[in-house]
């Protein structure tokens, strides 16, 4: 089976999360906002210069290769 996931917002990845926990099925996330999931609402911190993309990313890169296919 396929499961195809509409948007990368936490709704999405956390969905995507408890399928891969819970089957083998193949899970593809379709989003135009990004390659990966991060905390918008921590963004202004990133504007002022207290915080770095890296720092707002819950997930390491790897984690998106080894659980979803993204588009």
């Amino acid at each position: 089976m396929h499961i195809v996931i509409i948007g990368n917002g936490i709704s999405g990845v956390t969905a995507a999360r408890f399928i891969r926990k819970l089957s083998d099925y193949d899970i593809t996330i379709i989003s135009s906002e990004s390659d990966y999931f991060f905390s918008r609402t921590a963004l202004m911190y990133i504007y002022m210069g207290h915080m770095r993309l890296k720092e707002v990313q819950p997930y390491e890169n790897s984690f998106w290769e080894k659980t979803v296919s993204t588009f």
